[in-house]
């Protein structure tokens, strides 16, 4: 079987995702595995079965796996991060992480360390989506996960959804060292409702304006509790126009602090 398709958001436990891990394990020439798994009531006990039922399917390609709403604890997220790690062969990989509300537990250092580390080993890796919303990632964490996205020499799509985060300067500068990466043709940047102001914004920038081979931009920018100013909006736009092979170019910038007709018309 090449593909396999798993949706499931009607509150399933340990019991019942160790005994998917079971079957799925039979299927050792698996190459896209598709795990639609939010909302359910999964602890890192059944997780930890579950992610070990899998660590013989190495020829996976492709994996998604939609997380948000769990039992989020200590072990949770390295627990995932071991199991992509496995899948050496994995060329597209679509992880959500999100939280928020009462389901909502602290990503902490220790967890961005895993990924990190999981990430490295995907050598192959050209398509790489993480959404990572209202999971308090800060500066610290953004700086642990960068090292990782900077060395995945083969990616082509980077897909990143930070908002409701605390990323600042530091971080996004941090963040835009990631776009050097010569094969990258599609950035998509979702850091609404952060903390960063003109040094992140001008090191963005700076990253746009190297990255030559940029086909496809989408920036989300909204909401910053450091407004984006006049200034800032115009060292933006230069900056897009500087990328020439540009083709597609989606912005999402309200509540900001700039006119927005100097903005557009600098474009």
């Amino acid at each position: 079987m090449n593909v396999m398709h798993i949706k499931s958001s009607n509150s399933i436990g340990n019991e019942e995702i160790s005994s998917l891990g079971k079957v799925l394990q039979t299927y050792n020439d698996l190459q896209n595995l598709i795990l639609w798994l939010r909302h359910n009531n999964i602890t890192k006990e059944g997780l930890s079965n579950f992610a070990e039922s899998l660590s013989n399917c190495t020829k996976i390609r492709q994996f998604t796996l939609l997380y948000s709403y769990n039992k989020f604890e200590l072990q949770t997220v390295q627990i995932i991060s071991q199991l992509i790690s496995k899948f050496v062969c994995l060329q597209s990989l679509y992880l959500d992480l999100s939280q928020s509300g009462y389901f909502q537990f602290k990503f902490n250092k220790n967890d961005a360390i895993c990924l990190s580390s999981a990430l490295e080993k995907l050598t192959q890796l050209q398509n790489l989506k993480l959404q990572l919303s209202s999971r308090s990632f800060d500066d610290e964490k953004v700086e642990v996960l960068v090292p990782a996205l900077k060395s995945l020499k083969n990616l082509k799509q980077l897909n990143l959804d930070l908002n409701f985060n605390q990323i600042g300067n530091r971080g996004l500068s941090s963040l835009a060292q990631s776009f050097q990466c010569a094969n990258l043709s599609t950035i998509k940047l979702i850091l609404s409702f952060n903390n960063f102001g003109k040094e992140g914004i001008t090191n963005l920038c700076s990253a746009l304006q190297q990255s030559k081979n940029l086909k496809s931009l989408a920036l989300d920018l909204k909401y910053n509790q450091q407004r984006i100013d006049d200034e800032q909006a115009i060292l933006l736009s230069s900056a897009i126009t500087e990328c020439s092979n540009l083709l597609i170019l989606i912005l999402s910038i309200s509540q900001n602090n700039f006119f927005t007709n100097n903005f557009y018309q600098s474009l």
